[in-house]
C-alpha cells in the first residue's frame, strides 16, 4: 500500500510540474506594437497616432559584413562592404495587401516608408523608428489570411529612444547607412 500510496504522489507532483512549469508560447505577450507606413498604401490601424497604417505582427531584419583580415601585424581587419537581407514581416490581410502584391508583380519603387516600435501600457511611446528609402516589395506569400511580405530597401535610418523607469525618455541614438552609396547617412 505504502508503495502505491508513494507512486500516486509522485504522479501528482509530475502532474503539477506539467501544468504549471511549462508556460506555453502563446502566453508571452510582446511589450510593444509595430507599424509600418509606406507612402501612398494605406492600412488598418485605428491606433492614435498610427491611424491607415499598417500594423505587423511579426518583424526581422539582417545584415551581414564580412571584414578582411590584414596579415600585417599593425593593421587591424578591413572593413567590406555590408550587406542587407530582405526586411521580413507578417500580418493579416487588410487594406494594404492588394496594394503591396501590385507593387511587387509591377516592380514598382516606393519612396519612403516608417516602421515605428511602439511600446504599450499606460504611456504609449516609440521607442524604436526605423526609415526606409527606396523600398520595394521582393516578396509576397498568401496563407489563408496570413501574410509573409520581403521588402528592399536602398537606405536606412534607426532611432532608438531610451525609456527610464519613470517612463520618461533618457537618451536617444541615431544611426543609418544609405546601401547604393555605400556610405553613412
Amino acid at each position: 500500500m505504502r508503495k502505491f500510496r508513494n507512486s500516486i504522489v509522485f504522479f501528482t507532483i509530475c502532474l503539477f510540474v506539467l501544468a504549471f512549469g511549462v508556460v506555453p508560447a502563446a502566453a508571452e505577450s510582446s511589450d510593444f506594437d509595430v507599424y509600418l507606413k509606406l507612402d501612398g498604401i494605406s492600412g488598418e490601424s485605428v491606433t492614435k497616432g498610427y491611424e491607415k497604417w499598417i500594423q505587423l505582427q511579426d518583424v526581422s531584419f539582417e545584415f551581414e559584413n564580412s571584414p578582411t583580415l590584414n596579415s600585417s601585424s599593425t593593421a587591424g581587419p578591413g572593413a567590406g562592404k555590408a550587406v542587407r537581407k530582405p526586411m521580413a514581416f507578417s500580418k493579416s490581410f487588410d487594406l494594404s495587401s492588394v496594394p503591396l502584391f501590385m507593387d511587387m508583380v509591377m516592380g514598382k519603387t516606393i519612396e519612403k516608408g516608417q516602421l515605428v516600435f511602439v511600446k504599450t501600457g499606460e504611456q504609449r511611446m516609440p521607442i524604436v523608428t526605423i526609415d526606409l528609402e527606396k523600398i520595394s516589395v521582393s516578396k509576397y506569400n498568401l496563407n489563408n489570411l496570413d501574410e509573409y511580405i520581403e521588402l528592399n530597401f536602398g537606405a536606412i535610418n534607426f532611432k532608438y529612444t531610451a525609456v527610464g523607469p519613470d517612463g520618461k525618455t533618457t537618451n536617444t541614438n541615431t544611426g543609418g547607412w544609405d546601401f547604393m552609396k555605400n556610405v553613412k547617412k
